[in-house]
């Protein structure tokens, strides 16, 4: 039995996202869920439900962005931030 071959950075893709009060949760296509703080973005921190619910994905879900909010959050480089972003 060969060894699982860890999921590359560029490979990674959003499948869900839901943004809470204080939490950005990321469910991603390969059933992994990132979860970080809000407070690492604060164009989503300060906007209201309504914006913070219209995302689209980009790159076939390897960028998620809020048009309105002029935000765009890349999920590799989300895996790639040393600070321990919870990842279950």
């Amino acid at each position: 039995m060969r060894p699982r071959t860890p999921p590359r950075l560029e490979d990674a893709r959003a499948r869900t996202v839901l943004v809470t009060t204080n939490s950005l949760f990321v469910d991603m296509v390969d059933g992994r869920r990132l979860v970080v703080p809000l407070e690492w973005f604060p164009k989503l921190l300060h906007a209201d439900e309504v914006n913070r619910m219209r995302h689209s994905f980009v790159e076939g879900g390897s960028r998620v962005c809020w048009p309105q909010l002029d935000e765009d959050i890349s999920i590799a480089d989300l895996l790639a931030y040393t600070g321990s972003p919870d990842v279950s």
